[in-house]
């Protein structure tokens, strides 16, 4: 499948998995953009700071436009960590992992910006 024209979001982008899925979508014409808490060549945050995928947001929307794909690659390893110990159950991790990411694309415009979650 080609995605020229298209731009994709992977968070957690800059290694491991996330990098793999980045490399493959450019690899087939698309338009990416990360984010990662490590430093690199990408936008530098944490996902779980809501202040930081705002800011993501503007800077994606402004270069790009739009987003075609959202991979939500990354985790909040504080969340994890609480709810692998047994002390948090799967809706902070969910809100946190899932519904965190989407609401700025949501406010931003996002083709699918209708759709409910």
């Amino acid at each position: 499948m080609e995605y020229k024209d298209k731009v994709a979001v992977v968070t957690g982008g800059a290694h491991g998995i996330g990098q793999c899925i980045t490399e493959e979508f450019r690899k087939r014409g698309a338009s990416v953009a990360v984010i990662d808490v490590r430093e690199g060549d990408h936008f530098v945050g944490d996902i779980s700071r809501k202040e930081v995928l705002e800011a993501f947001a503007e800077e994606v929307i402004g270069k790009y436009g739009k987003v075609n794909y959202i991979i939500n690659n990354a985790k909040d390893n504080e969340t994890i960590s609480k709810r692998e110990e047994g002390t948090e159950g799967d809706t902070p991790y969910l809100c946190n992992s899932v519904v965190s990411v989407y609401q700025p694309w949501k406010r931003k415009g996002h083709p699918d910006s209708e759709h409910k979650l």
